[in-house]
C-alpha cells in the first residue's frame, strides 16, 4: 500500500476543485449509487452533484429492513426529495447475495430497496442512466469524502467511486472502500493498476483532523485487503479550499 496523503491535487495537475465541493444550482436533492458511472440523476439531467451509498444505502445495515430504516432516517435528515437506482448495479448483486437470492436479481432488487426507502421517507424514486460500459467498471480511484463533493463536476479529475462518508459511520465508510476496491481490482475492474500505478483511495476532508482521522479509517480498510491487492491500493487526499 503506497501511502501519500498530501499531493494528490498536485499530482493530478489539478487547481481547481470549486465546482465539485460548490456545483452552480448546488446538490440535487438526493441519494444515489457510489458507482462511477452514474453522474447524473436523470436522463433529462446533464451531471448531477448527490449524496452517494453504495447502492443508494442498500448495504448499510445487516439486513434490507435495517438498510431501510437507517436510510430512511438520513432521507428525512437531509431533507432530500429523491432516491435514486440504476441498472447493471453491483450493490443490488451483493444485496441479492446477503438476502439468499441470485444475483440476477440485483437490479429489482436495487430498485424495490430504492422504492421502500422512498415510500418510507414520502419521497420520489428515479431511475438514473447509466454513462459508462455495462458489465464493467473504468473507476480508477475512489473519493470517501467527509464533505458533499461531486468530482465528475470537474472534468478533469479522474473518474471513481464515491462515498459520502459524512452521512455514515467509519464501519460502514470502510466496508464501502473493501467493497469498491474488489470491484475495481477484479474482473469487473480495469485490472491495470500496480505498484507504479495504483487504485487511489482518495479522502476529501473539511480540516486536517478530519483528513487525518479519514486517512486512518482509508489505511485500515486496505490493511484487511490481501497482500496481492494491498500493494496496488495508494491512499492520499486533501482539504476542502
Amino acid at each position: 500500500m503506497d501511502d501519500n496523503s498530501n499531493n494528490f491535487l498536485l499530482r493530478v495537475g489539478v487547481r481547481e476543485v470549486e465546482a465539485a465541493f460548490r456545483p452552480v444550482g448546488g446538490f440535487a436533492p438526493a441519494i444515489g449509487c457510489m458507482d462511477e458511472r452514474v453522474i447524473r440523476l436523470s436522463e433529462t439531467d446533464s451531471r448531477s452533484p448527490m449524496v452517494r451509498l453504495a447502492g443508494a444505502g442498500g448495504l448499510i445495515g445487516p439486513d434490507l429492513a435495517s438498510a431501510v430504516l437507517e436510510m430512511t432516517d438520513v432521507v428525512r435528515r437531509l431533507k432530500l426529495k429523491y432516491v435514486a437506482y440504476h441498472s447493471d448495479c453491483g450493490a443490488g448483486e451483493l444485496m441479492a447475495r446477503v438476502g439468499g437470492k441470485h444475483p440476477s436479481e440485483g437490479d429489482d432488487l436495487a430498485r424495490e430497496f430504492a422504492e421502500s426507502v422512498a415510500k418510507t421517507a414520502c419521497v420520489k424514486t428515479v431511475r438514473s442512466p447509466l454513462d459508462g460500459p455495462v458489465g464493467h467498471h473504468v473507476a480508477l480511484c475512489h473519493y470517501y469524502c467527509g464533505v458533499p463533493f461531486a468530482p465528475h463536476m470537474v472534468t478533469e479529475l479522474p473518474t471513481g467511486f464515491v462515498t459520502s462518508r459524512f452521512v455514515t459511520d467509519g464501519e460502514y465508510g470502510k466496508r464501502e472502500l473493501v467493497i469498491a476496491a474488489g470491484i475495481a481490482l477484479g474482473e469487473h475492474g480495469l485490472g491495470q493498476f500496480s505498484t507504479k500505478s495504483p487504485y487511489r483511495i482518495v479522502v476529501v476532508a473539511t480540516n486536517g483532523e478530519e483528513l487525518a482521522r479519514l486517512l486512518v479509517e482509508a489505511r485500515a480498510a486496505v490493511t484487511s485487503l490481501p497482500a496481492r491487492m494491498r500493494r496496488r491500493i495508494a491512499v492520499e487526499g486533501f482539504v476542502a479550499s
